[in-house]
């Protein structure tokens, strides 16, 4: 009887094995059967931009032109303020076109998790009477990298022209860069649940400065205290937050005047 039991055993443990054997043949047949096919995938030729980011990366610049100024093309530069418009030593950088970049495949997550925070935002608003909890809330229980991508994407529906970062991390206290008028702007964004901290504002001045931008929006969740105004108040940096940030994520058409945000009545 034990005899028996053995040789049942060892048949199969035998035939197991050999399932085995052809599970792994087969998972090696169909390695080597998509590596080709993904290189033919691959273009000879500068990449497409992907359909994905038709919201993550605005049309070139000529385009963001048309799309904002319907009216005398004199009117955006009159609006800037006279302090924001870049040295003539510097003026090659401020005037300078944002190249178009794809971003990576994590970029990409971010975005579309971005994209669908920001369609629920709007359609909660939209039936609500207190907007401001809403946003504000939502906004600060999102991820840092997400509430980045979201804002650039709130920065294009504005017609500006934006470039995101390839890197989360080393950065350099600048989250992405828009042109608005031929000039370049650097954005900081923020997810704060009480009052910002001022250095934040004094590293992204400097960041301003060393990149030779014409100024910077420095967007959060959290609240300015009187120190942080008082660092904004030689600067060129428009401060995005409360209210009129919640106006921003709901797509409402912002002005630059001086250096603070004027929104339209609807």
């Amino acid at each position: 009887m034990g005899l028996l039991l053995l040789a049942l055993f060892l048949f199969w443990a035998a035939r197991l094995l050999l399932l085995l054997a052809w599970a792994a043949r087969l998972l090696l047949l169909s390695g080597s059967r998509r590596r080709p096919s993904r290189r033919q995938r691959q273009p000879t030729t500068s990449p497409k931009r992907p359909e994905s980011l038709r919201r993550g990366i605005a049309p070139p610049a000529p385009k963001v032109v048309e799309q904002q100024e319907q009216k005398p093309q004199t009117q955006h530069q009159d609006s800037l303020p006279a302090a924001a418009k870049p040295q003539a030593s510097k003026a090659s950088n401020c005037e300078a076109k944002i190249p178009l970049r794809l971003p990576s495949l994590n970029h990409l997550r971010n975005i579309r998790e971005g994209d669908r925070v920001l369609n629920r935002l709007r359609l909660e608003a939209a039936v609500s009477e207190e907007k401001l909890p809403i946003v504000i809330g939502s906004l600060r229980r999102v991820s840092p990298y997400v509430l980045e991508e979201l804002l650039l994407t709130c920065c294009s529906d504005q017609g500006w022209q934006i470039e995101r970062n390839f890197c989360y991390s080393g950065d350099g206290g600048v989250d992405g860069r828009v042109a608005i008028a031929g000039k370049e702007y650097l954005i900081q964004a923020k997810r704060y649940k009480s009052h910002i901290n001022p250095g934040h504002i004094l590293e992204f001045c400097q960041a301003i400065e060393r990149e030779g931008a014409a100024g910077g929006f420095f967007l959060h969740t959290g609240k300015t205290g009187p120190l942080s105004k008082e660092h904004l108040r030689d600067v060129h940096v428009i401060l995005i937050s409360g209210q009129r940030l919640v106006d921003f994520i709901l797509g409402r058409r912002l002005k630059i005047v001086g250096v603070t945000i004027s929104v339209p009545p609807d």
